[in-house]
């Protein structure tokens, strides 16, 4: 079990202890309205409880452990029931006061006038005022259009074309394609890293098929908590790769939304100075054949697994991953706390267990889907747009880390098995 430091196990201790506390406050107050109304009360009361544990500890982070002692604080207040009721009040305060001293919670100073971006007079006129509106659009389209520093080659492609922006920045389509109902076109989870069951990735790889799909995806290599780019919603990315085509501009000098070059990003817009060279994807005819699946195998967890050789350029190689976690103590450790962190330590193209291996998160709940292990060699896939080395052998096990920020990881190698099913897909090259 990993916590942050505001959730350290003597935090957890306490927050047990104020879920129990709070369970008893719940069947004292269904006491004297019969067992129906005692039951009534204990469910209601565990049901807020687990749902407030699961968010606040399980997410980590301590705004979200503060929601848990916050929440429990505020159900004891309405729960508590005759001579108690002033006890139970004064405890309750006691919580919230020590819950709010205790974390380093950074949305205290949002809550400070003093801090406010724009005063009380600003906010009046903003509501009162359709100048000032105009005015406060005005700048924040002008700060994007500048910090996002969006290629002239793709701007030219953008006028009245429909769009989609992948992977978050979709405030882009706002600044530079004027968009309305009719021209953005966003996947039903328009952030792809959050599509993070089998169903919502198949519903935005359907999405990019159809006859509503997007004529154009301006796109960044982004990704967050260290993922594999092509992993995250893997049916999406073959999706993409197969409908669209890939240009990658050779242009990097940023337009504005008026198509005049902007020489530099304004000065606050440090937020997007990291921000990945944007690519383009053009909608175009289906280039992939269907998938054929080949040997499945079972692995111990932690073991190397050495990839199948594609059988030609113009093919993809693919794998999913079936019967992980599934040990009853895995099964277990998910509803209670939350199921292990796993990761895929792959060389890419180096020598198995090479040095030079890197490690990644691997989301277990798309596990099923298929994932590209490999590029066709015809594709010469840029690494503007994915990773674009090919994954010859790899270890795939839950793993640990001395603390949420660290990225010193320690494979688990259990020996129970998971089946890893391969496949490959051929591709139609120019």
């Amino acid at each position: 079990m990993q916590t942050t430091s505001a959730g350290a196990m003597g935090d957890v201790g306490v927050a047990l202890l104020i879920g129990s506390l709070t369970m008893a406050v719940c069947w004292s107050a269904g006491r004297g309205g019969g067992r129906f109304t005692q039951v009534g009360s204990l469910a209601i009361g565990a049901s807020l409880i687990y749902g407030t544990w699961k968010h606040g500890f399980v997410r980590q982070g301590a705004d979200r452990e503060l929601f848990y002692f916050l929440g429990l604080s505020v159900v004891m207040l309405f729960a508590a029931r005759n001579r108690w009721r002033s006890l139970v009040a004064l405890l309750a305060i006691g919580v919230m006061g020590w819950s709010v001293a205790h974390f380093d919670y950074e949305p205290r100073q949002r809550l400070s006038l003093a801090n406010a971006p724009v005063g009380w007079g600003d906010t009046v006129s903003v509501l009162t005022s359709g100048k000032t509106r105009a005015d406060f659009r005005q700048q924040g389209l002008d700060y994007l259009r500048a910090s996002y520093r969006l290629p002239a080659e793709i701007y030219d492609q953008m006028d009245g074309k429909s769009i989609h922006v992948d992977q978050w920045e979709t405030a882009l389509a706002w600044a530079f394609a004027g968009v309305d109902e009719t021209t953005w076109r966003p996947e039903p989870v328009f952030q792809r890293y959050t599509a993070y069951t089998p169903w919502l990735d198949n519903a935005n790889a359907e999405a990019l098929t159809g006859a509503a799909a997007p004529s154009m995806i301006v796109a960044e290599r982004n990704v967050i908590d260290r993922h594999l780019s092509r992993f995250d919603a893997p049916h999406t990315v073959r999706s993409m790769v197969c409908n669209y085509r890939l240009t990658v501009p050779g242009d990097p000098v940023p337009v504005g939304r008026d198509g005049t070059s902007l020489a530099e990003t304004v000065d606050d817009a440090s937020r997007f100075a990291r921000t990945p060279p944007w690519v383009l994807w053009t909608r175009a005819d289906n280039r992939c054949g269907s998938v054929d699946e080949a040997e499945a195998l079972e692995v111990p967890v932690g073991d190397l697994v050495d990839v199948p050789i594609a059988p030609g350029a113009d093919y993809f190689v693919l794998a999913r991953f079936d019967e992980m976690d599934q040990r009853p103590v895995d099964r277990m450790q998910q509803m209670l706390w939350k199921g292990d962190e796993w990761f895929i330590r792959t060389p890419f193209d180096g020598p198995a267990d090479s040095p030079d291996a890197q490690t990644f998160r691997f989301v277990t709940s798309t596990a099923t889907q298929w994932h590209v292990l490999s590029w066709p060699a015809c594709l010469d896939m840029s690494p503007e747009a994915f990773d674009p080395g090919s994954i010859t052998s790899f270890r795939l096990a839950p793993g640990t880390r001395p603390s949420p920020e660290s990225w010193d990881i320690t494979l688990k190698a259990h020996g129970d098995p998971y089946t890893v099913t391969f496949a490959t897909q051929p591709y139609t090259c120019d």
